[in-house]
């Protein structure tokens, strides 16, 4: 608790080093007369409002001129704001467009981001991101953290490309965003640029390399002024949905399921600054089958959330590494029972952002509903530094309960440092001991210079109910450092990066488990194509027999052996793309040898086809200790319009030796509301090899499932 405690002391110290991030500031300017959102920058009302040139490239040339002209203007009324941006091209045939739904980030065509710190609390933002069809991607920043890109507000868009370039219209509703209403108030804003053919990009204001985040870094925004009196209004959101279906599992054709369901939820809006979101019923019909993983090690695999209700501001929720140690993982909620219904409360109090989340889950035959709460807290105590903590709590109906509390604190400091410290504790109805985590972190990286170090404690029993912990009983040292130089104006490589780090772990008898050491280069050509090589020294003490496959048995003992990979890939933005990796060396006193390969095809903005096969050729001095590994995944999207589009996901590995596919047509039938059809089927490979052969079946449902928005 003392190391603790000296290290928040220090926090605190350094929060007070703030960056100067100037004065500058642009102004929106209210309207009688809406534009029509028409993707047609021609209207006389636009000339109301004051154009932002001064756009400055980030990459290649950090300060330098835009090589190509950009404007963005600002309009509001009562009920919306307005963005137009205008992108001139000294060569519009090159413009990339390729992405015409609305489905993450847009990130391999020419676009367009706005962000906007509604709260200006220089901590917090929305991204709104379109590219030259006017197809939307956003996203949430939370505690200047990585963009959350499964969020979906409701706005309104239209582009187009034109004889000398491209532009974008687009609305916000003041129903989609969160803010302290007063009769003035002032916003944080940024527009950023990326013109895909010579990869480039450009912001406003201008947001130095050193500050990593870039436009995800609201802390260097500019300033809005000029809203005067705007208002949320009612903010109501009602969406019901109803489900239909059949489902067939192996057997007989008496196993087939019809399936019938129907659910709510509800978005109401308590105050201009919190929001509060009901679901009943819930149903995740139409969320995308998991990416198929084969486990090679002894802990965990991560597979990330998908599911709507979810994602939706995850970002407040997160604590710790979210994809290693952390006491809330909502994929531990609802996947072995039904979701009954929940509510989540999410927004600004003062100076503090907060979240509250509440599910119970029905109980079945094999498991028993639960009820899950989580409450999320961080405050702003000094000019770019945070206090906060999280307390999870799970109560089965047989009155079986696991509960964590946890605190942390995080500062910034000089133009992109960051130093972080969590502690928790885990209480259950199993009264065990040694339930208490840890971990101090510091990140002192540049755009040149790359220093981080971490400790992590993580006590034996350390089991958070609705958490994610890789690994437990341990005291973990990480360290790793690099330099990533820039190659202006040469014309073939513009960075190299190459770093070197280690992570010592032991366990809380400070008995040595594993080491990791390793060395890394990784070459961005101006191109955009890019190739990474390393190598790396790994250590592995098994305290007990590990069964790697089924009967296959690595026996207890000390396991040191190295390895050398290389990754080479081509620039995405391209109609043709495609990467190839592997590695070969040692492997628990054995070889292994990994490769991967895989190709993106874009025919069409309406039709993208993709195909991934890695495999892995194990040989070890054990029986049955010589295997090969595959995983083979191809994806197929065709796009009708914006607001239609079908999916299919096939994925085979040779490990549960099953063929699965998922299918899925979307239509966007209104804004908010969709109607999916969803079909997914599994087969068991036979000796025979491929076979649909009704024995060989081990899953087959097809929904229909229609939402409705009502209230926007």
């Amino acid at each position: 608790m003392k190391v603790i405690y000296t290290a928040l002391i220090i926090l605190l110290h350094a929060g007070l080093l703030k960056a100067d991030n100037g004065n500058l500031s642009t102004h929106a300017v209210k309207t009688d007369i809406a534009p029509v959102i028409d993707g047609r920058i021609e209207e006389d009302v636009w000339q109301k409002a004051q154009p932002i040139t001064d756009f400055k490239q980030r990459e290649p040339i950090e300060g330098a001129d835009a090589t190509e002209r950009t404007e963005a203007r600002i309009l509001y009324d009562d009920k919306n704001m307005y963005f137009a941006m205008k992108m001139w091209d000294s060569d519009p045939s090159q413009i990339m467009s390729t992405i015409l739904q609305r489905e993450g980030q847009i990130n391999q065509d020419d676009f367009i981001m706005v962000a906007l710190d509604t709260y200006h609390d220089k901590r917090n933002s929305y991204i709104f991101q379109l590219n030259s069809f006017g197809t939307q991607g956003d996203a949430l920043v939370s505690e200047q953290g990585d963009p959350d890109w499964n969020w979906e507000g409701i706005y309104y868009s239209e582009g187009r490309v034109t004889a000398d370039g491209w532009e974008v219209e687009f609305s916000v509703p003041f129903t989609t965003l969160r803010f302290t209403e007063s009769d003035t108030m002032e916003m944080g804003i940024a527009f950023f640029r990326s013109i895909r053919r010579k990869n480039e990009d450009v912001l406003w204001p201008h947001i130095p390399l050193n500050f990593r985040g870039g436009i995800y870094q609201p802390s260097e925004y500019a300033t809005l002024t000029g809203l005067k009196n705007i208002k949320q209004g009612n903010n109501l959101q009602i969406k019901p949905y109803g489900l239909a279906g059949m489902q067939k599992q192996p057997s007989a054709p008496e196993a087939k399921t019809t399936l019938t369901k129907a659910g709510l939820d509800v978005k109401y809006g308590v105050t201009s600054n919190l929001t509060l979101d009901l679901t009943l019923n819930t149903d995740f019909a139409q969320v995308e089958a998991d990416n198929v993983q084969i486990n090679l090690g002894r802990f965990n695999l991560f597979f990330p959330e998908k599911r709507e209700f979810f994602l939706e501001r995850a970002g407040i929720f997160n604590f710790g590494d979210t994809q290693r140690l952390t006491p809330f993982f909502s994929r531990r909620i609802g996947i072995e029972n039904d979701i009954l219904a929940g509510a989540r409360m999410t927004g600004q109090v003062g100076p503090a952002t907060v979240g509250f989340l509440n599910i119970q889950t029905q109980s079945n035959d094999d498991v028993k509903g639960s009820n899950y709460t989580v409450a999320r807290v961080t405050s702003q105590v000094l000019p770019r530094t945070t206090l906060g903590g999280i307390a999870t709590n799970v109560q089965s109906v047989n009155g079986v309960y696991n509960r964590v509390a946890c605190a942390d604190a995080a500062v910034r400091f000089w133009e992109n440092a960051l130093a972080s410290v969590w502690f928790g504790n885990v209480w259950s109805s199993e009264k065990l001991q040694s339930t208490a985590a840890g971990q101090m972190y510091v990140n002192l990286s540049s755009d040149l210079i790359r220093a981080e170090a971490a400790y992590s404690n993580v006590g034996k029993n350390f089991d958070p109910g609705i958490g994610f912990v890789e690994r437990a009983d341990i005291n973990s040292y990480y360290t790793e450092f690099g330099i990533a130089p820039r190659f202006k104006g040469n014309g073939f490589v513009r960075q190299v990066s190459t770093v070197a780090g280690t992570v010592y772990i032991e366990n809380q008898s400070h008995e040595k488990q594993s080491h990791y050491m390793w060395a890394n280069t990784n070459i961005r050509f101006e191109s955009g194509d890019g190739m990474d090589g390393g190598v790396s020294y790994n250590f592995e003490h098994l305290t007990e027999d590990f069964e790697i496959r089924r009967g296959a048995i690595i026996p207890a003992g000390d396991y040191p052996f190295t390895k050398a990979n290389l990754w080479i890939g081509s620039n995405q933005g391209r109609m043709i793309s495609a990467w190839i990796d592997g590695s070969a060396g040692g492997f628990y006193n054995g070889k292994r040898q990994s490769m991967g390969v895989g190709t993106t095809i874009k025919f069409s903005e309406n039709l993208i086809v993709s195909a991934n096969l890695n495999q892995n050729f194990i040989d070890l001095p054990v029986t049955n200790g010589k295997f090969t590994t595959r995983i083979g995944t191809g994806r197929l999207t065709y796009y009708f319009s914006r607001n239609l589009s079908i999916a299919s996901l096939l994925q085979y590995d040779n490990v549960s030796e099953n063929l699965r596919a998922n299918i899925r047509l979307n239509w966007m039938h209104t804004p908010g509301s969709n109607l999916f059809l969803v079909f997914n089927t599994s087969y068991i490979m036979d000796d025979d090899g491929l076979s649909l052969r009704e024995r060989n079946l081990t899953n087959r449902t097809g929904v229909v499932k229609l939402t409705y928005l009502f209230g926007v």
